[in-house]
């Protein structure tokens, strides 16, 4: 699920989130490119004295009509992932367990 904000954004994952640095701006075919932090979660206890694990993320997409494709990367070498969603359509998030 991602929420988009003048300032950046968030983005939800089952298992973690994102948050994009800065305004988001379209091309004139509807392509972006934004950096973030993505902060990966796990199930189980958590320490709530440790930092949040942090690692540097890179997204780029497509908007067409109120369908977004988008690509998110990570710096922990991790496989790219690919997303798709449609403007104000709420997706099921299952925790991480």
């Amino acid at each position: 699920m991602l929420t988009l904000t003048a300032q950046g954004g968030r983005l939800e994952f089952d298992c973690g989130y994102a948050t994009l640095s800065g305004p988001v701006a379209l091309d004139r075919k509807g392509r972006f490119k934004a950096a973030g932090v993505y902060y990966p979660e796990s199930g189980g206890p958590v320490d709530a004295d440790a930092p949040p694990v942090q690692l540097a993320a890179r997204f780029d997409g497509t908007v067409s009509g109120s369908n977004l494709h988008l690509n998110f990367k990570q710096s922990s070498g991790a496989a790219d992932q690919a997303f798709d969603m449609v403007a104000g359509k709420r997706q099921k998030l299952i925790r991480c367990l």
